[in-house]
């Protein structure tokens, strides 16, 4: 993976002295290659010959343990000498040998990724379009197939945000190098995106867990970590499924749920909780009571999570168990609930996910639902699938 680098620069001495040595002896197999090269000129085998070569050298050093980004700066040190060593011995030749070094120096480059990644070898024999176009066309004319596009009979709609692995920032297009490594694996794949969110179409296969070790896969090789939302629909149902992908994610980011891959059927009960109605706004107001205590929001919040253990909720909390028994008590004369009964704690889910997602301007109202999708469940026949000890969902990937 590619990192900040300030030029070239040759191994630091903390790598280790068996580490200087085989860098040193991979940029001087790659300077002898290039030298070959840049002096065969009228070979016009020659290209395809060094590619080959630095191809074979690349495997070797993979094998001895040499990492990927010292075997490109190998590569580009050999390229940047052979020049050096050109310049001091200007000849009538010049300017053809600095166009060769200039048209194989991608090539080269190329040659020692697919030794190091093979997967790769798929992608760069046929590199697919940027696909916004064709993704666009789709979602507008969802049942027309667009000229000169095959295109599939399903996808899997997958609305993403993108966020970095560690606080050090690679570069400045999270989502390139998120779809670069997408494509090694789903090189079909149509975005919509921006630099760390967007839409992706992802042709379906038979495997629904496919896509989720698919994408946990391109986050780890891409240092980034992701939420993201699917749904599956047939190519006429794209644009629907668009906006449906999207209202999920937004409702997992409102309830603070975590990196992951989810799907309508890890949020079927956060998801008709927090749709527009009397039943979500009666939800919601029941903890109306306490929006001038936010230590007794986070009681309820806390207690929720650990399943109604009181020692674990004061712990988690950082407070007195006598102290969590008081707020419990003033909980229940608050809202008429019992926090320690599973029934109360039942409801007080339900009222918490409504009062977290509920709309903040007046008059503002969630998106209804798509007519397509399950809409009945109702409050009293909730199905108990979600623990009620645990407020956070978990995504389908985890």
């Amino acid at each position: 993976m590619p990192t900040r680098t300030a030029g070239h620069h040759a191994p630091r001495t903390t790598d280790g002295l068996f580490a200087q040595r085989m860098y040193s002896s991979a940029r001087a197999q790659a300077s002898r290659l290039c030298w070959e090269f840049v002096t065969s000129a009228g070979d016009g085998a020659a290209a395809d010959r060094c590619a080959d070569h630095v191809h074979d050298a690349a495997q070797h050093w993979s094998a001895g343990g040499l990492p990927h980004r010292k075997a490109h700066m190998a590569i580009q040190e050999a390229l940047r000498g052979t020049i050096d060593h050109l310049g001091r011995q200007p000849a009538r030749a010049l300017p053809g040998q600095l166009r060769m070094l200039l048209d194989i120096s991608p090539r080269l480059c190329r040659s020692v990724l697919l030794a190091y990644h093979p997967a790769r070898l798929d992608y760069f024999a046929a590199p697919p379009p940027s696909g916004r176009s064709a993704a666009v066309t789709l979602l507008d004319s969802s049942a027309i197939r667009p000229p000169g596009m095959t295109a599939a009979t399903a996808y899997d709609v997958v609305a993403i945000r993108l966020s970095a692995a560690t606080d050090q920032v690679v570069d400045r297009s999270p989502m390139r190098r998120f779809l670069r490594a997408l494509r090694a694996h789903r090189d079909a794949v149509l975005p919509i995106v921006a630099e760390s969110s967007g839409t992706l179409l992802v042709p379906s296969t038979r495997s629904e867990r496919g896509l989720d070790d698919v994408l946990l896969t391109c986050g780890a090789d891409a240092a980034l970590t992701f939420t993201a939302a699917t749904v599956h629909a047939r190519r006429s149902e794209l644009r629907p499924a668009r906006d449906h992908a999207h209202q999920l994610l937004d409702l997992v980011e409102q309830l603070g749920c975590g990196p992951g891959l989810y799907r309508f059927a890890d949020l079927a009960f956060e998801y008709q909780i927090t749709r527009n109605g009397p039943g979500r706004d009666r939800l919601a107001a029941i903890l109306d009571p306490l929006d001038d205590h936010p230590e007794l929001l986070a009681v309820v919040e806390h207690h929720i999570r650990t399943g109604g253990v009181r020692v674990r909720t004061a712990e988690l909390l950082g407070i007195h168990p006598m102290t969590l028994v008081n707020r419990l008590r003033r909980i229940r004369e608050l809202t008429g609930l019992e926090p320690t009964e599973p029934t109360g704690r039942w409801h007080l889910h339900a009222a918490l996910i409504a009062h977290l997602t509920r709309p903040t301007a007046p008059g503002e109202r969630n998106t209804p639902p798509d007519p397509a999708l399950p809409t009945a469940m109702t409050l009293p026949g909730l199905s108990p699938r979600h623990d009620l000890g645990n407020h956070a969902v978990h995504p389908a990937s985890s």
